[in-house]
């Protein structure tokens, strides 16, 4: 198992009994938990982390979930910092309103993002919030593409662009210094296609109902394992979602 998605759906950020997350931070993670103010932050950080560290102990076991130690590079991307490993191991995480997706590689950089599909404007049942976002910060072609169909398969579709940008963002691994129209994505059938200026890049995608996750990765990989926590966190091996690459 070289490279990984585990992912955590439907969870409830505002009720989640916090001290067994907790108990998976280290001193430093312990005191950047005491410093949000917001109690569902305090949740996502926290549970982020022990979901992280459980997918972490899928590739080395013995490692004491206290002992990893994390680091950002100038934009933001965390990597392992300790302990020294024998060989390199990649990371990436998201997280969207009710799930979690933690990305794991043995051979390559990874950048993951899921998201719900959602309005983005609580008060508009079928807000064109996402029409503004497209014209402003994708493609002319991505824009284009959108606004061509109705409004609901137009909805879909920004967020699956919006999902395989951000993992090639994360990837990359400039934040957003990169700007979301850094790539040209057109997806059709069963397939992406993709304008980038790095082109040993692949793009992975997978729908669930209205979940939708994106890895991005060395072209070199293409076996990748998912693997789903269910509301106790036990896992799951995942068959049931649709699958498109490019």
């Amino acid at each position: 198992m070289n490279t990984a998605l585990f992912i955590a759906d439907k969870i409830d950020f505002s009720y989640q009994d916090l001290a067994d997350a907790v108990s998976y931070l280290n001193a430093e993670e312990l005191c950047r938990f005491e410093k949000i103010k917001i109690d569902k932050d305090k949740i996502i950080f926290a549970l982020s982390r022990k979901i992280l560290k459980l997918a972490l102990a899928h590739y080395y076991p013995h490692i004491d979930k206290k002992d990893w130690i994390f680091a950002q590079n100038s934009y933001g991307k965390p990597y392992i910092n300790s302990p020294k490993l024998p060989d390199p191991l990649y990371f990436n995480l998201s997280h969207s309103v009710d799930a979690i997706a933690v990305a794991i590689s043995r051979d390559s950089e990874v950048g993951v993002d899921i998201e719900r599909v959602r309005s983005l404007d609580r008060a508009q049942v079928k807000s064109t919030a996402h029409l503004n976002i497209s014209q402003n910060f994708f493609t002319e072609n991505e824009y284009r593409n959108i606004i061509s169909l109705t409004y609901d398969e137009g909805f879909l579709l920004f967020w699956r662009l919006w999902t395989i940008k951000e993992a090639y963002i994360k990837y990359r691994g400039m934040g957003l210094s990169l700007g979301l129209n850094c790539i040209d994505i057109d997806l059709s059938a069963n397939s992406i296609l993709l304008n980038a200026c790095d082109d040993e890049i692949s793009i992975h995608q997978w729908i669930n109902n209205n979940l939708i996750i994106a890895l991005s990765a060395a072209k070199s990989v293409n076996d990748i394992t998912l693997f789903r926590y269910d509301m106790q966190l036990t896992l799951h091996s995942i068959v049931n979602y649709e699958y498109i690459h490019n």
